[in-house]
C-alpha cells in the first residue's frame, strides 16, 4: 500500500512540476506602438510663420522620405529606410550613389498615433502631423 501511494505522491508531483512549466511561457504580445501599419502613410506639419509644409513619408516596405515645400517649390530632403521598435523610429539615410543605409542614422520618439495624427519627438522639440 505505501508503494502505491509513494507512486500516486510522485506522478502528483511530476504532473504539477510539468504543467508548471508549460505554463510559464511568455504570453507578451507587441507593444501597440511597434505596429507599424499604424505610422504607414504621409504625414504633414505646417509651419505657417514660414510659409513650409513639411512631409513624412513612410512607406509599408520600409522606405520612407522627407519633402519640404516652401512656398510652393517642393524638395526632397532626405532618402531613408527606417524600423519601428519600442516606439521608436530608426531612420537609415541613403548616401548619394549608395545602397539604403550606408548613411547617417537618426532617430524619433513616437509619442502618440492615431489614424489621422502622429506626435512625435524628433530634432530635439515636439511636432504634430497629420494624416494626408
Amino acid at each position: 500500500m505505501k508503494k502505491n501511494f509513494f507512486s500516486l505522491y510522485i506522478m502528483i508531483i511530476v504532473s504539477v512540476l510539468s504543467s508548471s512549466f508549460v505554463s510559464c511561457g511568455s504570453d507578451k504580445k507587441d507593444d501597440v506602438g511597434d505596429d507599424s501599419k499604424a505610422i504607414i502613410g504621409t504625414w504633414v506639419q505646417t509651419i505657417e510663420s514660414s510659409n513650409t509644409k513639411l512631409s513624412l513619408v513612410l512607406k509599408a516596405d520600409g522606405n520612407g522620405y522627407w519633402l519640404v515645400d516652401r512656398n510652393g517649390k517642393v524638395s526632397n530632403d532626405g532618402d531613408f529606410t527606417y524600423t519601428y521598435k519600442n516606439n521608436i523610429v530608426t531612420m537609415r539615410y541613403k548616401d548619394d550613389g549608395e545602397k539604403p543605409g550606408n548613411g547617417y542614422v537618426e532617430e524619433f520618439t513616437v509619442l502618440e498615433v492615431t489614424s489621422q495624427k502622429l506626435v512625435i519627438f524628433y530634432d530635439q522639440s515636439r511636432r504634430t502631423f497629420y494624416k494626408e
